[in-house]
């Protein structure tokens, strides 16, 4: 079984990497690694019997790179099989519902390639895994995320994001079945996720912090007002 990973994300360091690589830790199988900011051209992926797409989500839709390298992905299909396709993206949204749209976008590049669209998984609030995997991070301190973690009683940001070694939560449970779709080529169902606490105290909290930090970085930089 031939399985690739396209990494649509024009950021490689962000949460849709760290999803991939959540996700590549649960696969027993080997799997290609293909990156759109790394390629010359675009891939027959119609030689694959396994597709998997994370990315992330631009105010409702994939990234201008991403839907370039879809377009070309589909000139250069053979049509030498049809491998089922599984995507995983996320906004900066707090409701996974805001990644229909590229669920809908995906959904017809499949159809124009004569692939088989198969289990889609919508994160919300992307940007707070990156803030959960690394407390921290964006500003050289404990990060609010990692604050309300521990005010919610040691729970993680995500119902267990990316704890996948732990039994619990929502969203380490969805990438747990899609590792075991993929090896085992079940279709699934779609997954809309969103952070566990409440949607006020991300507004208030947890992205203050992060415009807060992002304000500081301007202004140390020399950035406009």
């Amino acid at each position: 079984m031939r399985i690739a990973f396209v990494q649509l994300s024009p950021n490689k360091d962000g949460a849709s990497h760290l999803l991939l690589k959540t996700l590549r830790s649960e696969l027993s199988a080997d799997a290609d690694f293909i990156d759109v900011n790394d390629r010359a051209a675009a891939p027959d992926l119609s030689v694959y019997d396994r597709i998997v797409l994370p990315a992330p989500v631009y105010i409702n839709a994939l990234p201008a790179s991403a839907t370039a390298f879809l377009t070309e992905a589909e000139a250069a299909n053979s049509r030498k099989d049809s491998p089922i396709v599984f995507f995983i993206s996320n906004c900066g949204y707090f409701e996974g519902e805001n990644n229909l749209l590229a669920f809908e976008m995906i959904g017809n590049w499949c159809e124009r390639c004569g692939f088989r669209l198969a289990r889609r998984i919508g994160v919300g609030s992307g940007p707070r895994l990156l803030a959960s995997a690394n407390p921290g991070r964006e500003t050289g301190r404990k990060s609010a995320a990692a604050r309300v973690v521990s005010l919610a009683g040691g729970l993680f940001a995500y119902d267990g994001m990316l704890s996948v070694r732990r039994d619990n939560g929502k969203c380490a449970s969805a990438i747990r079945a899609l590792a075991r779709d993929i090896e085992e080529g079940n279709t699934g169902d779609d997954v809309l996720l969103r952070p566990f606490f409440p949607r006020s105290l991300l507004l208030t909290v947890v992205l203050t912090d992060v415009w807060v930090f992002i304000k500081k970085r301007d202004l140390i930089k020399g950035g406009r007002d």
